[in-house]
């Protein structure tokens, strides 16, 4: 998000699913905006316009659709890797072809 908002000029407001431990992912974000991320590609997280927000995802269509986005664009991309086939990989990627077109990048890191 944070890259793709730089290029944009753009800020980034993030709305997550609720978590177990929402102040770890929040102390978290304070030290990327402040320090950097570490690992690596170390950067700051310097377009974020406010800390995480968490929010029952049975409470937002939002939070949902992005989530059924997230595994539909996981399980392509692993059903690609793993090369599996059948009536489910079949099916994920109809999904696929009708989501594709959302998603701005999509990143996998082989170590």
């Amino acid at each position: 998000m944070h890259d793709l908002s730089n290029v944009r000029n753009d800020r980034v407001l993030v709305t997550c699913d609720e978590t177990d431990d929402p102040a770890r992912h929040h102390a978290n974000v304070r030290v990327f905006r402040n320090q950097n991320t570490g690992g690596y590609l170390p950067r700051r997280l310097t377009t974020f316009v406010d800390t995480l927000h968490f929010a029952p995802s049975c409470h937002s269509r939002l939070l949902q659709a992005a989530d059924l986005v997230s595994y539909i664009s996981f399980r392509h991309h692993t059903d690609v890797l793993y090369n599996r086939s059948g009536k489910a990989a079949d099916g994920a990627f109809k999904l696929w072809m009708i989501v594709a077109d959302k998603q701005s990048r999509f990143y996998r890191w082989i170590p």
